[in-house]
């Protein structure tokens, strides 16, 4: 990201990695909240259906909703950046209410807002992502392709490592812990864009060389 604006290149890392990595914690957050779900109430299998249906809703009422502001803006992509830095502790403040919350405080409202709620999170980014892309000059096709492609491998790493690792191992709020860091992971790109990327750019071989 440091190097591609001094030397004229695109850059699409950032944004294949926000997709990739919300889209890992977004599966991981569903898997979670469905093993809270079992251990409460005992009956996931009778209401699978609608718990995938909700997560689903929130997913596109969040990229409607962000797609929507980004478009009502003088310059529309200019504000991507800004507008994950805002998203992403919206995002962090509901996987720390879902691991903090006490287990006996769950009701089926609770679970159902939660799912809702990160649905709308994770839905949120895939728009984010693609007015980064168009900012930097990839082309739509380009960038669907890459978007679709880092959602693919980041909710499938996510499904496969959540239920066979994190979980059995660390337990769930433990996992919820390393999800925040997954999606705070994307805040110095963003931050970089904010600031000032053209001195960020003269001191990049210094940072390489700390690297």
């Amino acid at each position: 990201i440091l190097k591609s604006p001094a030397q004229g290149g695109k850059s699409g890392f950032d944004s294949s990695f926000l997709v990739f990595s919300t889209g890992w914690a977004g599966i991981g957050v569903a898997i979670v909240l469905m093993y809270l779900y079992q251990t409460r109430f005992g009956s996931l299998y009778l209401h699978i259906g609608i718990i995938s249906s909700l997560f689903m809703a929130g997913l596109a009422v969040g990229g409607t909703l962000i797609r929507s502001f980004l478009r009502k803006q003088e310059s529309t992509f200019s504000h991507a950046p800004t507008l994950l830095c805002s998203f992403v502790p919206l995002n962090i403040a509901i996987l720390a209410a879902i691991a903090f919350w006490p287990n006996e405080q769950w009701t089926h409202l609770f679970f159902a807002a939660a799912f809702v709620l990160y649905g709308l999170c994770t839905g949120g980014y895939f728009p984010i992502a693609a007015a980064q892309l168009s900012d930097a000059g990839i082309e739509a096709g380009p960038a669907g392709s890459k978007l679709e492609t880092a959602d693919h491998i980041g909710a499938s790493l996510g499904g496969l490592l959540t239920g066979l690792l994190l979980v059995p191992i660390l337990g769930t709020r433990a996992t919820l812990l390393i999800f925040i860091l997954l999606v705070l992971a994307n805040i110095p790109p963003a931050a970089i864009k904010i600031l000032t990327p053209q001195k960020l750019c003269t001191v990049a071989p210094l940072l390489r060389k700390l690297g």
